[in-house]
């Protein structure tokens, strides 16, 4: 994800959610603050749901997608309870959540899949 030119990862998880949404990649997402421990976006076309359930209380740094309405949603404030509405298709790895909290009103976000090789020597 990159946000203002700063990087910042996220490992997505495997499911079919997450997997819908890897195939838009790369993409810009519009960014707005909601209820005070998320920002959400929503993506060009809706994501399959379907097959997927998930019912966990949410941590800081998830990203998930909020079924009834569709968006991406991503906490920088865990907390609440379970909701079976939410679909966990990843989890920031730590870096730039608090880059993430600070943006006021709306902002735009590209989220683009890089692959890490590792090479012996």
């Amino acid at each position: 994800m990159t946000l203002e030119g700063e990087e910042m990862t996220a490992t997505l998880f495997d499911n079919a959610t997450a997997r819908d949404f890897i195939s838009m990649l790369p993409v810009t997402l519009t960014f707005e603050d909601f209820a005070g421990s998320e920002k959400i976006a929503y993506p060009p076309r809706t994501l399959t749901t379907q097959n997927v359930s998930d019912r966990h209380a949410v941590e800081t740094g998830d990203i998930t997608v909020y079924v009834p309405w569709g968006n991406i949603a991503v906490f920088y404030r865990g907390g609440g309870e379970p909701s079976s509405d939410l679909i966990h298709i990843g989890k920031m790895d730590g870096n730039g959540i608090d880059r993430l909290a600070a943006m006021d009103g709306s902002f735009s976000a590209t989220f683009e899949r890089f692959s890490e090789i590792k090479r012996s020597f």
